[in-house]
């Protein structure tokens, strides 16, 4: 093992592999991006007043962990992911169509801007333990979501593209 130029412990294929523009293992430039650049995807939008039904088949059908929830003028006011399904829903309540959103999903979630920087995103995902931004515009109206996948996606294809072929990687 030897030491990365930020004292971590990585093999030696791997200091190989980066020259000296790079910050560790992540390019310093693609972590000061913005996630615009991932190009977000449209939130899918649900009302406080419809039921837990609906919300949870929407995450199924649509293959997607969360869903926004935006009040009457669109405007954002909370959050239901897989994760308040399983904190808050399943076990709980019996009925799921009398059962509503809004009782149940996190209210004010974290909230980012296409300017915000990938490093910034990675390090609210972590700090707060959730996988989704939503991406709203400066009156609180969702614009779109970023998710940790997201980046991951954009980080792996980054490798991808740039990795010689057939070389020591």
């Amino acid at each position: 093992m030897q030491e990365d130029k930020l004292g971590a412990q990585v093999s030696p294929s791997v200091v190989e592999c980066f020259d000296e523009d790079c910050c560790g293992v992540l390019e310093l430039s693609f972590l000061e991006s913005s996630v615009a650049e991932l190009g977000m995807v449209t939130p899918i939008c649900v009302r406080p007043g419809e039921s837990v039904a609906s919300a949870i088949a929407q995450l199924r059908t649509l293959k997607v962990g969360c869903v926004l929830v935006v009040e009457e003028g669109g405007k954002l006011v909370g959050i239901f992911s897989e994760r308040d399904c399983i904190l808050k829903v399943f076990g709980v309540i019996s009925d799921y169509e009398k059962a509503l959103v809004g009782d149940f999903m996190t209210p004010n979630p974290v909230t980012g801007t296409p300017t915000m920087s990938m490093a910034f995103a990675l390090n609210i995902m972590s700090q707060g333990g959730f996988r989704h931004i939503p991406i709203v515009d400066e009156r609180g109206y969702p614009q779109g979501m970023i998710s940790v996948k997201d980046i991951v996606d954009a980080l792996t294809a980054g490798f991808l593209k740039e990795a010689p072929m057939g070389g020591k990687h």
